[in-house]
């Protein structure tokens, strides 16, 4: 049984790492929205409190988190008993909401072994919750006893060994399917920057800063076609109508985000700079970013030096980055991208061949849970 999968991120890389299986798994899904993208139809959604539609995507949701009080001992009994009608010999936990928490002591009650993957920053994802310590006591006690702990970034691996008890980690991330044989050209005179994902709302000041930094950068490059398209995103208070706009594409498959990128020159890579969301950054690595590692276009890193994700993509000099929210950096920054365009997008190709071939994570994934359950 493949439990707690989550859409976004992680819906990715469960998908990646189911396919090619030849066995069906069941999959529960303890959250506040039924999934837009169920993975079959046996799929179990359990609801985890009551909903306050628009408010939920505010700065107001983890105040919401207090309505949890009201059902948690009824989604708790639904979720139990749905893993009871299932019975499965191994159960894998993704460590995000509070579906862990119940599908754990589950586990441990009926002595089934489970594994764990790790995607983001329980700091991070509770940090505004009212529960947060206990969230993060139980993800504590998670860490320490499941039979196989998968990270999605090794700093999160010695992170979590330091905090909740030295273990061994497996890193599992998304993966790439296809690679770009070489760095595509670039049409003359034009910067078509790219954004695909959600656009969260401590991603806000950074996309209204580099829209005022393509504003200045195009206002030097009068002769030159820039625009600002963001597939899956939405209109944001603040936006300069006097800058190139923000032309919001409605979220696509992964087969139109491919398509679009024949027609974009530069890959954009936000990470919010504000402090309160450091420990996000620190530890996580966007599946994003590996989709835009095989696609033969440069990325420009847009967030703080201290990621993740950064510091994979400068030590391998895989980017073009700007660490602040400033225009002027923001549009200096994208001068760079002309001067070391091709072999910055070729060590980015060598790291998405060396690090993340789907077929080599897929066998790192299965072949653990199969030693784990041989060693149970």
């Amino acid at each position: 049984m493949l439990g707690m999968l989550e859409q976004g991120g992680s819906f990715k890389i469960f998908l990646n790492l189911l396919e090619k299986q030849g066995f069906i798994p069941s999959v529960l899904v303890f959250g506040l929205h039924t999934p837009s993208q169920p993975y079959n139809k046996s799929e179990i959604f359990i609801k985890e409190r009551i909903t306050f539609g628009r408010l939920e995507h505010t700065r107001l949701a983890a105040s919401l988190n207090l309505f949890r009080i009201l059902t948690w001992a009824n989604s708790r009994r639904k979720l139990f008993a749905a893993m009871s009608r299932v019975q499965p010999d191994h159960v894998h936990l993704l460590l995000h909401g509070l579906g862990f928490k119940h599908a754990f002591d589950w586990c441990r009650l009926h002595h089934v072994p489970y594994s764990l993957s790790v995607h983001d920053d329980i700091r991070h994802l509770a940090a505004f919750d009212l529960w947060k310590d206990r969230i993060e006591s139980w993800a504590a006690e998670a860490w320490r006893e499941p039979s196989t702990r998968f990270v999605i970034s090794p700093e999160m691996g010695d992170e979590y060994s330091r905090r909740y008890g030295k273990r061994d980690w497996i890193q599992v991330t998304d993966g790439l399917d296809t690679i770009a044989p070489e760095p595509r050209p670039r049409a003359p005179k034009r910067l078509h920057v790219y954004f695909a994902g959600g656009l969260n709302v401590h991603y806000e000041p950074s996309f209204l800063a580099f829209q005022q930094g393509i504003k200045l950068f195009s206002r030097e490059h009068p002769d030159w076609q820039v625009r600002f398209i963001v597939r899956g995103g939405r209109r944001l208070a603040g936006e300069d109508e006097a800058a190139p706009p923000i032309e919001v594409l409605p979220f696509g498959s992964q087969e139109e985000v491919l398509n679009d990128l024949g027609s974009v020159d530069l890959l954009y890579l936000p990470l919010s700079i504000d402090p309160q969301y450091a420990n996000f950054a620190k530890f996580s690595l966007s599946t994003k970013m590996i989709t835009y590692l095989g696609s033969g276009l440069p990325i420009f890193y847009h967030g703080p030096k201290e990621s993740a994700a950064f510091q994979l993509l400068q030590k391998n000099h895989a980017c073009f980055s700007c660490h602040s929210n400033d225009p002027q950096a923001i549009s200096g920054a994208l001068k760079n991208v002309e001067l070391e365009r091709y072999q910055t997008i070729e060590n980015a190709l060598q790291l998405g061949r060396r690090d993340f071939e789907i077929a080599e994570i897929r066998n790192r994934f299965w072949s653990a849970l199969k030693f784990a359950e041989s060693s149970c």
